[in-house]
């Protein structure tokens, strides 16, 4: 053997010191600091194994002889009474199978696997319960368990990959290979941290919550499952394609933190009778860190204006309808009397600030902030007008005038002043102060802003905001507007608007878009906050997505001075952003068009 000269086992040394550390920065910067995971060392596939049966979720025929056996062969009945098992699925121990090559313990978990389609037979009234099952039918089982309707992996193949973390499914022999069960126990526990197609909590927070696992015994083993879930999401979809585009925003990418970058994604998955599926994912959505909405709160706004219109007629038998004039008896402070439908318009084509204090006037803040709490809206706080010339009341946050909605000449409503109180509705957020000044009546004052009685949206309810107002039938009822159909559509008009009103894409400029892409959104920018939320289709390329992103830009951190990096910075990430995700998602070969 050669020996190794000392400098050269110094330089080794020295490298491999280096990418360690590299490896740890990257994690913590995509994932809040979560490199103290490095330290905890790998589970093995026994240790994993006996942690499900702990659990309770080992009850299957094979579960007593599971453990000792990892490294043999694991069959087609063997996995269905595994995953049935795991999954804690109800199983009729008296049931029979109508399958007759299946053994007498497998035939009632069999019957649960295939009721739910997870599993099925040749066709041919044959299940092959003896025969060992391939890495690639058990990848599809699992893809079938999280939602996923396509038998063909290939057609997700990079989705999946990216997404769900499944490299292996890269290899060419896939379907060759038997899946031991060992292999099989290692990739179930991770399957326990994967959250289903249209759900907003894992398998294992779901086993908690029905009582299937004892939340004591889970809690003994949390840290293992919390482990190996942050783990997955420091390398999941997002991280991996911001660092393979990074060379397209640089500048941005070297310090995520410094951006206060943000991303939300949900790919529209259509099922065969053509119903929406999401598949979401976030990137810094969860860091309880303060930004500025500016127009974005418009939004939720307009949303709540016509449920309030469609419950004025309905409820109320109101004559009520969106032409309607509406009328703030305080001249002084909103002399604009327009239709609320122009109201709503005005808002998605130039952004108004007038209408939008008009809106804001006619909801009431006390009315705004509970009907979105009762929507699950949690994380929004709606509670100020925004400062126009034309149309602005100081007083007006928490004072709503007397107003009336007019058919003509005629008054059909209205609507005496309320007062709310705004207080009940604390921010608590870290960054409520930002800065190191603040132009305050034309002067600059040195010291933070505060936006403490300002509004707020997080990402994640701005994001189901906008999936709200275009499919809502994705998300449950009681996240939905109550919207007339033709209101619905009229919404979505106003924000389907030309290329100047979006930020991803086309960077706010007048560019045409192209025939086939059809962009709906809201944006906003304020105090060198910029935000977007879109829902993005290509029904000729089979592309549909929502994603909304924000990116903060202040470089002197002076607020109010409107001397912010949007167009160097800014509105170049932006673009970038929505052209990296509709590239990703074309790649993808959906099935069913939108």
């Amino acid at each position: 053997m050669k020996k190794i000269c000392k400098p050269c086992l110094i330089a080794f040394s020295a490298i491999v010191l280096l990418l360690s550390l590299l490896c740890i920065s990257f994690l913590h910067k995509f994932t809040g600091g979560i490199a103290e995971i490095e330290d905890t060392p790998d589970l093995t596939i026994t240790k994993k194994a006996e942690i499900i049966n702990e659990l309770g979720l080992l009850k299957g025929f094979c579960s007593d002889s599971l453990i000792p056996k990892l490294d043999s062969i694991l069959t087609r009945e063997e996995l269905a009474s595994l995953l049935v098992s795991l999954l804690g699925l109800p199983v009729d121990s008296s049931s029979a199978s109508s399958f007759e090559d299946v053994s007498s313990q497998a035939q009632p978990y069999v019957n649960v696997a295939e009721s739910l389609k997870y599993m099925t037979g040749d066709g041919n009234g044959h299940f092959n319960g003896s025969e060992p099952i391939s890495k690639k039918a058990f990848f599809t089982t699992i893809l079938r368990v999280l939602g996923y309707q396509a038998d063909d992996i290939s057609k997700n193949l990079k989705w999946l990959i990216c997404v769900e973390g499944f490299e292996e499914m890269l290899n060419q022999n896939l379907n060759k290979e038997a899946t031991t069960k060992g292999y099989a126990i290692d990739k179930l526990f991770d399957l326990l941290t994967k959250t289903p197609l249209n759900s907003e909590s894992s398998l294992i927070e779901q086993l908690v919550d029905k009582a299937v696992v004892s939340k004591k015994t889970y809690l003994k083993h949390e840290y293992y499952f919390i482990t190996s879930f942050r783990k997955n999401e420091a390398t999941s979809f997002i991280p991996r394609l911001l660092e393979f585009n990074k060379s397209k925003f640089e500048v941005v990418y070297n310090d995520i933190d410094k951006y206060e970058i943000q991303i939300k994604y949900s790919r529209v998955m259509r099922q065969q009778d053509n119903t929406p599926v999401l598949q979401s994912y976030s990137f810094n959505t969860t860091s309880n860190q303060y930004f500025y909405p500016a127009s974005t709160v418009k939004l939720p706004i307009c949303l709540l204006t016509l449920e309030k219109v469609n419950a004025l007629k309905t409820l109320s038998n109101i004559n009520a309808s969106l032409n309607n004039l509406l009328k703030i008896e305080a001249s002084e402070h909103f002399k604009d009397t327009l239709s609320i439908k122009a109201h709503i318009n005005n808002i998605f084509s130039f952004s108004s600030n007038s209408s939008y204090n008009c809106l804001y006037q006619f909801l009431g803040c006390g009315s705004i902030m509970s009907s979105l709490k009762e929507k699950g809206y949690s994380k929004t706080r709606i509670c100020s007008q925004i400062i126009d010339s034309t149309c602005y009341d100081p007083n007006g946050n928490s004072h709503s005038f007397s107003l009336s909605l007019f058919d003509g000449v005629d008054a059909v409503y209205r609507q005496n002043e309320v007062w709310s109180n705004t207080n009940p509705f604390p921010l608590e957020l870290n960054g409520i102060s930002k800065g190191v000044g603040h132009i305050k009546n034309g002067k600059l004052v040195n010291t933070p802003i505060s936006f403490n009685n300002s509004n707020y949206i997080s990402l994640d309810d701005l994001h189901k905001l906008t999936v709200s107002a275009i499919l809502p039938e994705c998300l449950e009822k009681e996240a939905r507007f109550r919207i007339k159909s033709e209101d619905s559509d009229f919404l979505k008009e106003c924000m389907k608007n030309s290329s100047f009103t979006n930020k991803l894409f086309f960077c706010g400029k007048a560019t045409p878009y192209p025939k086939e892409l059809s962009i709906y959104n809201k944006y906003g920018e304020a105090y060198g906050y910029l935000i977007d939320t879109a829902y993005i289709c290509d029904s000729e390329r089979n592309v549909e997505f929502f994603l909304s992103a924000v990116i903060h830009v202040n470089k002197n951190q002076i607020y109010g001075d409107n001397r912010y990096e949007y167009t160097s910075v800014g509105y170049p990430f932006m673009q970038e952003i929505g052209w990296i995700f509709y590239n990703y998602t074309f790649d993808q070969s959906i099935s069913f068009s939108p």
